[in-house]
């Protein structure tokens, strides 16, 4: 049996053959399947091609075992491992901000205040961000950091992108302070 997965063109290239992948059957939640990433097309799919919407590519997961009751067409979702990082600092996404084009987080004073900071950012993926330089484990980071804005700084954030453009990494455990992992 396969999966087949719809990766999105900008991480594509992050998913050859090869990778070892997991994958849970909506129908089975409490069973996890072994697989391999069998094929990943040269093109997308041929309705994205045609529209303005995101490119996917069917990539497909082949499964080392099965279940006994597994059928084709259940729904089933895929974790890809395409990195693996140790003792690095991270934060959820949504605690950046991009101003000036530079990636920025708030930080709290030992006041109670907080002050934006620009930082350097590594891997991602759509939940957590590591956080390369000018931010340490114990800093407190403001959850809602758009809040903190001048009214122009607001203008600027809702003109601008919100996310910026990063390789996807691993999920890290999310939290309020940057984890020392």
């Amino acid at each position: 049996m396969q999966v087949n997965l719809k990766v999105p063109e900008s991480k594509v290239d992050f998913v050859p053959p090869g990778l070892r992948a997991t994958v849970t059957a909506d129908a089975f939640p409490l069973s996890t399947l072994a697989g391999t990433v069998a094929a990943v097309p040269p093109l997308p799919d041929p309705t994205a091609v045609a529209s303005w919407d995101s490119k996917f590519y069917t990539t497909k997961v082949r499964l080392d075992e099965g279940l006994p009751a597994l059928r084709p067409g259940v729904t089933a979702r895929v974790e890809i491992k395409v990195s693996e990082l140790d003792n690095v600092l991270t934060v959820p996404i949504q605690l950046v901000i991009r101003l000036d084009g530079k990636d920025q987080v708030a930080i709290q004073r030992p006041d109670g205040s907080f002050d934006c900071r620009v930082v350097v950012l590594g891997v991602s993926n759509d939940a957590m961000t590591e956080v390369k330089s000018r931010l340490k484990s114990g800093d407190i980071v403001a959850l809602k950091p758009v809040t903190l804005l001048s009214d122009a700084q607001k203008r600027q954030f809702a003109a601008s992108p919100t996310a910026p453009a990063r390789p996807p990494g691993e999920n890290p455990n999310p939290g309020r302070r940057p984890s020392g992992r």
